[in-house]
C-alpha cells in the first residue's frame, strides 16, 4: 500500500496521539496503584480499545445503573462530593466538584471500594450522605 506524503504524515500525527493516550493510561494506572496498591485488580476496558467505535452495550449500562446508586445535583449551600474509598491499612477520602465524576465512580466497578458519598459545605463539612456501602460479608 503506497502512501502519500500527506497520508503518511497524518498517520504519523495519529500514531504520536495513540502513544501519548497510551501513556495517559499507564500513568493513570500507576495512580490507582499508588492509592490502592499493587494487587488492586484492574478490569479490562468495556471495549476493546483498540476497535473504534463499539459502544457498551444496552445490558451493559443496564447492569451499571442497577447499582441504584443515585448521584443528586448539588443544592444551594453545598460546594461538593466527598467520597470514602475502603484501601489497604485504611480508608481514602476525596472531595470532587463535579457530578459526571462521581456518578462514573458509582457506575463502574469502583463502586464495591466505595463506602461513603456525601455533600460537603465550603467548609467542608457534610451536609448529607447519598450513599453508604451495605456491611459486606466479611465484617458480619
Amino acid at each position: 500500500m503506497a502512501l502519500t506524503t500527506q497520508q503518511r504524515i497524518q498517520l504519523q500525527e495519529l500514531l504520536l496521539q495513540r502513544e501519548a493516550l497510551y501513556a495517559r493510561i499507564a500513568r493513570t494506572e500507576a495512580k490507582i496503584h499508588e492509592i490502592f496498591g499493587e494487587e488492586y485488580p484492574l478490569p479490562p476496558p468495556d471495549v476493546d480499545v483498540a476497535t473504534p467505535g463499539k459502544k457498551p452495550s444496552k445490558a451493559k449500562k443496564k447492569a451499571a445503573r442497577a447499582s441504584g446508586v443515585r448521584i443528586r445535583t448539588l443544592d444551594p449551600g453545598e460546594t461538593g462530593y466527598q467520597v470514602t474509598f475502603s484501601a489497604e491499612g485504611g480508608g481514602h477520602t476525596e472531595t470532587h466538584h463535579d457530578r459526571k465524576t462521581i456518578t462514573g465512580f458509582v457506575e463502574s466497578p469502583l463502586l464495591r471500594l466505595i463506602t461513603r458519598v456525601e455533600t460537603v459545605d465550603s467548609d467542608g463539612s457534610v451536609v448529607e450522605t447519598l450513599y453508604t456501602a451495605p456491611p459486606s460479608d466479611s465484617e458480619s
